[in-house]
C-alpha cells in the first residue's frame, strides 16, 4: 500500500483503522499528535495486508445517500444508518441512537465474543465436519472402485473423474470460505486491540451481514449436499457373465438427496418458516448478555424489561440492553406479571413470592401455608387473583395471601395460562384441558402426536391459545382453536423451544429457545 496524500506516492508503513487510510512514517508522526487522532491505534502495514479487507476498509457514509455519514443506530432492525434513511425507513422506531452511544462497552460487551464463537464453529463446521463427510464420500467411493473387475477400469475411471470433479469444486469453495471467516475473526481480534469502539461497533456490524450470508450459504448446502453410487447390472451366474459383461460397462452416476443429521442451526439468521405478515422478530437476547448459563422461564413486565428466573434472577432493559440482578433465596421454577406490574416467582415447594423489579429484591410470600414437594411449581396471575398448583389441584389466591378457591384437576399440571376471563388452561404435556372457576373440565381436541410433546402454554391479550410444541429438537409454535383444536403454525423449524409468555397488553409474546440459549422476542403483525 502506498500513502497518496498530497499527490505524493510514499510506501506506507501503517494502517490507520479509525480513518481506513495508510500512512508513511512522516504522516504517522502527525497522526499521533494531531488532536482528532491522537487516541487512534494504527497497526504495521504488513498485519494491514493479512487482514480482510472488506473488514478493514468499511464506508463511512451511506450506501444510498452518498453525502451523509453512517452516524446512527437503529436497535430494533440492529443496523447503522443515515439521518436521511432514519426519515425514510426508520420513521416509525422508537430505538434510535447514535452510532458513538451505541458503541460504548462494546469491548467489554459479548458482542465481540458472540461474533467470534459463530465464526469459529462455522469454520469449524465446514473444516471439520463438511469436508469429512464429503472426504469420506470419495474414499468410499474410490473403495468400490478397487473391488472392481479390470475389465472395466475405463469406465469406472471416467465415473471416478466425473464425481470427484464435484467434490473438489465443493471442497475448494467450503476452504475459501473457511478461509475467508477465519480471516473476519482475524480482523475483528486486530482491531478490538488497536481500533476504537465505533469502528469496531461498525466493523462487527459489517462482518455479521457478512457472516450471516455465509451461514445461509452453508444451510442451502447441506440441503443440496448429495452422495454419489455406482449403479451396473447385476449378474448371479458364471455363465451368464460374457453376455452381460457389455451392459456391466454402462455405468453412470446417479445424484441421490442425502439428509445432513446435525445441521449448522441458523437460528441468528432467520431461518424460521414463519407465516406470510404472521410474526415479524424483534430481539434476540443469549444467555451470555445475562450472564446466565441457561434459560428457564422469563417474563414481560409493564415497563419494557423481561424479568428471567434463576439464582439469581435477572432483569434486562429492552430499551438499552442494560441487566438488573435480583438476588432470591431458593430456586425459581416459574414467574409472571400482571398488568399493575406485579411480578410474582414460584419456589416450589415453599410457595408464590412477590418480586419487587423497582428495588431489585426479593419481596415477600405471598401463601401463608407451605405443601407437599409437588406444589408451586407454576404461576400466573390475572387481575386480583394469583393461580398455582398444589399437587393435582389448582389453588386460587388473593394478594394477601388467602386462599380463595382449590380446583382439582384431571391431570398433571405442568403448565397453567389464564385468559382474561378467568377461564384457565392446563397441560401435562400431551393433553390440554380448558377449567373455568367453578371447576368444569373441557379437553380440546389437539389430536397430538404419540413423540410430540407441548413445552410451553399461554395465552395472548386477545384470548387465543398459542403453544411451543417438539419433536426431538426440532419444535414450533402453533395457535390452537380451543373449539375445534386445530393447530395453526406460527413459527416452525425452530430448535428446541420450551417456553411461551405473552405481554400483558401488547400483542407481543418471547420463547425460549436453541436449548435454552436464547429468547427471541416476536410481534405478532395481524
Amino acid at each position: 500500500m502506498h500513502d497518496m496524500r498530497d499527490g505524493e506516492n510514499k510506501q506506507a508503513h501503517s494502517w490507520c483503522s479509525d480513518c481506513s487510510e495508510p500512512l508513511c512514517g512522516e504522516c504517522l508522526k502527525f497522526h499521533r499528535k494531531g488532536k482528532t487522532t491522537a487516541n487512534h491505534k494504527p497497526i504495521p502495514i504488513l498485519e494491514a495486508e493479512k487482514l480482510d479487507f472488506s473488514v478493514l476498509n468499511i464506508p463511512e457514509t451511506c450506501h444510498i445517500h452518498d453525502d451523509q455519514t453512517l452516524s446512527l443506530f437503529c436497535l430494533q432492525h440492529d443496523t447503522i444508518c443515515c439521518a436521511f434513511c432514519l426519515r425514510e425507513s426508520h420513521n416509525a422506531c422508537k430505538d434510535v441512537e447514535s452510532k458513538e452511544n451505541a458503541s460504548k462497552g462494546v469491548k467489554m460487551g459479548t458482542a465481540i465474543d458472540d461474533l467470534q464463537h459463530r465464526m469459529s464453529e462455522f469454520s469449524l463446521m465446514i473444516g471439520d465436519k463438511y469436508k469429512g463427510k464429503i472426504r469420506n464420500v470419495r474414499k468410499e467411493f474410490n473403495t468400490y472402485l478397487d473391488e472392481l473387475e479390470q475389465e472395466i477400469d475405463t469406465k469406472f475411471d471416467a465415473c471416478n473423474k466425473e464425481c470427484k470433479g464435484e467434490i473438489e469444486k465443493h471442497i475448494k469453495d467450503l476452504t475459501t470460505r473457511k478461509n475467508k471467516s477465519e480471516s473476519w475473526q482475524t480482523a475483528i481480534e486486530t482491531l478490538t486491540e488497536y481500533a476504537s469502539e465505533t469502528r469496531i461497533f461498525a466493523a462487527i456490524k459489517t462482518v455479521d451481514l457478512l457472516q450471516v450470508e455465509e451461514e445461509m450459504f452453508l444451510s442451502k448446502f447441506q440441503e443440496g449436499l448429495v452422495e454419489y453410487k455406482l449403479r451396473s447390472s447385476p449378474f448371479e451366474f458364471i455363465e451368464k457373465i460374457k453376455p452381460i459383461l457389455a451392459t456391466l460397462s454402462e455405468l453412470k452416476v446417479e445424484k441421490i438427496k442425502t439428509t445432513v443429521q446435525h445441521p449448522l442451526n441458523v437460528q441468528q439468521v432467520y431461518a424460521y418458516k414463519v407465516q406470510q405478515g404472521k410474526t415479524q422478530l424483534l430481539y434476540k437476547i443469549r444467555c451470555s448478555q445475562l450472564e446466565m448459563k441457561v434459560l428457564n422461564k422469563a417474563s414481560f413486565t409493564m415497563n419494557n424489561q423481561i424479568v428471567f428466573n434463576g439464582s439469581p434472577f435477572r432483569v434486562y432493559d429492552i430499551t438499552n440492553s442494560s441487566v438488573h440482578t435480583i438476588k432470591v433465596g431458593y430456586s425459581s421454577s416459574d414467574v409472571t406479571c400482571n398488568v399493575k406490574n406485579n411480578v410474582y416467582a414460584s419456589f416450589p415447594p415453599i410457595g408464590v413470592y412477590n418480586i419487587d423489579i423497582k428495588n431489585l429484591e426479593e419481596g415477600p410470600r405471598i401463601n401463608k401455608e407451605t405443601s407437599t414437594e409437588n406444589a408451586y411449581g407454576r404461576v400466573k396471575v390475572n387481575n386480583a387473583l394469583i393461580y398455582s398448583n398444589v399437587e393435582n389441584a389448582i389453588v386460587l389466591l388473593s394478594q394477601d395471601g388467602t386462599a380463595v378457591k382449590t380446583l382439582q384437576c384431571k391431570i398433571t399440571v405442568l403448565f397453567i395460562c389464564v385468559d382474561n376471563c378467568g377461564g384457565m388452561f392446563i397441560s401435562d404435556g400431551k393433553s390440554i384441558i380448558h377449567m373455568i372457576e367453578t371447576g368444569s373440565h373441557n379437553e380440546i381436541s389437539t389430536n397430538m402426536k404419540s413423540d410430540h410433546e407441548i413445552r410451553g402454554l399461554d395465552v395472548s391479550e386477545q384470548g387465543q391459545l398459542y403453544a411451543c410444541i417438539c419433536h426431538k429438537e426440532e419444535g414450533s409454535v402453533v395457535q390452537i382453536n380451543t373449539s375445534t383444536g386445530y393447530k395453526e403454525p406460527v413459527l416452525e423449524n425452530l430448535v428446541t423451544p420450551r417456553h411461551i409468555a405473552f405481554h400483558p397488553t401488547k400483542n407481543m409474546f418471547l420463547i425460549i429457545t436453541d436449548k435454552c440459549k436464547e429468547c427471541l422476542i416476536y410481534q405478532i403483525t395481524n
